[in-house]
């Protein structure tokens, strides 16, 4: 899954919302999150924008599964990942 960082703010909302409001225990709340995704999802990979330590920390536990990649920042690199390439 390729996302900008609100996505990623909006599915730690969701969390925070039944943790506190509807009175889920942490692991409840994460197996709900897990579960909108399936046991398939292999990548989670966000850029456009930073994303929050709090956001990439809260992500790496819950879904412990998925390799996260942040690619913000990273189109200033492209000459040393494709020096070949003419753009």
């Amino acid at each position: 899954m390729a996302c900008p960082p609100r996505i990623l703010k909006s599915l730690h909302s969701i969390w925070t919302d039944k943790v506190k409001h509807e009175g889920c225990t942490v692991e409840d709340a994460d197996s709900y999150i897990v579960e909108r995704f399936g046991s398939r999802m292999k990548f989670v990979i966000s850029g456009g924008a930073p994303t929050p330590p709090n956001i990439v920390s809260w992500l790496k536990r819950v879904m412990h599964h998925v390799t996260y990649q942040d690619s913000y920042g990273m189109s200033v690199l492209y000459p040393f990942y494709f020096p070949s390439s003419t753009f």
